[in-house]
């Protein structure tokens, strides 16, 4: 009789050996001086919280070396780094997987991210100027053409550009870092939810976060942004779970 850790290794193998499809990932340039393990780690990142490469997708170490255009042993590296992170599953003498999608995961890394963004947010609140609202205010005009037109993936990029800022304004790239380390399986939620759940409730948490920087009030911004990074009601998942059975484990 099987084991049911048998019975899922079967199940891997099988899938492994199957999947035969070719990465269909968006690939950027690699910047003068990145190394090839940022470069490998950044671009398998973006293509994980996109789904370009989706939850179980096999993974396969040549040809990711052939796309990108660098040697497999930073490849390596990389896996190794996401697998640390729960987001790649290795299995010894098998294979690697993508990880599916997990809530618990995903509000634990929005835990981490609360705790730093409302620090950030605070210390704008003293150091914004007006060139900066400005600036946001431009942002807020590309998510309402990109949220009308329905371009999610261009409006998740345009949120991320949107967060980012606040870390600028208090020039704090070290915590920027930090922050996006640890926040991926999140950051597949809100990609999720974005294209499951179609409202304005982002970019209308988004203008409220300008005003009460704009008018340097401690205590709404904290509010708001707690708000903003509260998560997801059980009925947003429940919709989310709906569109996109194949990216949870247990569905």
């Amino acid at each position: 009789m099987l084991t049911e850790r048998s019975t899922f290794d079967i199940i891997l193998i099988k899938r492994l050996t199957e999947n035969k499809r070719v990465y269909r990932m968006k690939i950027r340039r690699k910047h003068a001086g990145e190394a090839a393990r940022e470069y490998a780690l950044s671009v398998i990142k973006e293509n994980i919280i996109s789904f370009d490469l989706a939850p179980g997708s096999a993974i396969n170490i040549n040809e990711l070396a052939g796309q990108l255009g660098i040697s497999r042993t930073p490849i390596r590296e990389a896996l190794l780094e996401l697998n640390s992170e729960k987001i790649i599953e290795v299995y010894p003498q098998i294979g690697s997987i993508v990880s599916y999608v997990d809530f618990d995961l995903a509000n634990d890394a929005r835990f981490v991210r609360l705790a730093i963004e409302r620090a950030v947010i605070e210390e704008a609140c003293e150091k914004v100027t007006q060139q900066d609202i400005d600036e946001l205010q431009m942002m807020m005009k590309m998510q309402e053409f990109y949220l009308e037109n329905g371009a999610s993936a261009q409006l998740l990029e345009e949120d991320n550009k949107f967060h980012k800022k606040f870390f600028q304004i208090c020039e704090k790239e070290a915590a920027l870092f930090v922050k996006d380390c640890l926040s991926i399986h999140f950051d597949r939620i809100r990609s999720l939810r974005l294209n499951a759940i179609h409202d304005r409730r982002i970019v209308d948490e988004h203008q409220s976060i300008i005003e009460a920087v704009k008018r340097k009030d401690k205590e709404l911004a904290r509010l708001v942004i707690d708000k903003h990074l509260s998560g997801y009601s059980l009925e947003e998942q429940k919709q989310i779970r709906e569109k996109y059975p194949q990216y949870f484990k247990n569905n």
